[in-house]
């Protein structure tokens, strides 16, 4: 089991090294950047070779004797879908591993039974992807603006909605794909963390403002990849003005938002119109 790990733990470490950059590299490259023994990357990037997350690209120049091979990471080695849900509307996406999405649908939500309207529509969108990337979909991540309580095994999609966790391995097993789902505000804060421009800071803050007001906390504490922490919390229902019982909620949302628009602009319809100039 230790062997394993420490397996385990060198190809994060590589893969790490190699998923930030757009440039070639090679295995001398490597072993100076990660300061692990040459057979050791030699035996990651084989392996790497095998599931096509790497491909060969050129033949390194200068020097004498024989050059090193170069390679170059492949971020279509495998696609993901992602959903993100609020009361209005749910968004489907399909992304490569550095989130160029290739496929998207905006659906709007009904009165139907939340499970049975998700689930009919999650398929479809599954079966609306193209054959040439559906073979390589490793799973799905799910983007809910409530909680999902792995202690408690519930999860709520909104404030109504509340579920036994239970019901994610039964869609797993009717999808046939591995699904994950996390509040809203800790999907953005990995993002951040892992592809945006905050992938270098050790601790911050995410606010996400939608139909609810959401945050997370993260920390790195480490070096390693999965050297780290994050936490949601429920600004939304946070009280900010006690006199008047009112919540966060209740000052700063898109509903908000747009009644205040609604109100100035009584001919505006929606918040794209408004946005769009018109």
């Amino acid at each position: 089991m230790y062997q394993k790990e420490i397996k385990q733990s060198n190809e994060n470490i590589v893969f790490h090294s190699i998923y930030f950059t757009e440039n070639s590299f090679s295995i001398p490259d490597l072993t100076k950047i990660t300061n692990m023994t040459f057979p050791t990357i030699k035996r990651v990037m084989n392996e790497f070779l095998e599931k096509n997350i790497i491909k060969e690209w050129t033949l390194s120049t200068g020097g004498v004797g024989r050059r090193a091979v170069k390679y170059k990471y492949n971020p279509d080695f495998c696609y993901s879908i992602g959903v993100s849900i609020d009361e209005e509307k749910i968004k489907f996406i399909m992304i490569n591993t550095v989130g160029k999405i290739l496929q998207s649908k905006i659906v709007e939500t009904t009165e139907e039974d939340f499970i049975t309207f998700f689930e009919k529509n999650l398929k479809n969108f599954i079966i609306e992807i193209d054959t040439k990337y559906l073979s390589k979909v490793i799973g799905v991540g799910i983007s809910i603006p409530g909680i999902y309580n792995k202690e408690s095994h519930f999860l709520e999609f909104n404030n109504i909605d509340r579920y036994e966790s239970s019901i994610i391995k039964e869609l797993e097993e009717k999808i046939n794909l591995p699904i994950w789902v996390e509040n809203e505000a800790n999907m953005s804060i990995l993002a951040e963390a892992i592809i945006g421009k905050h992938k270098n800071l050790t601790d911050f803050t995410v606010i996400s403002i939608s139909n609810k007001v959401t945050c997370s906390t993260f920390h790195k504490f480490g070096n390693k990849s999965e050297d780290y922490f994050f936490k949601a919390s429920r600004v939304h229902h946070m009280i900010v003005d006690y006199e008047n019982k009112k919540k966060v909620g209740d000052c700063i949302s898109f509903k908000i938002l747009k009644d205040k628009i609604m109100k100035a602009f009584p001919n505006i319809n929606s918040l794209d119109e408004f946005f769009s100039n018109k």
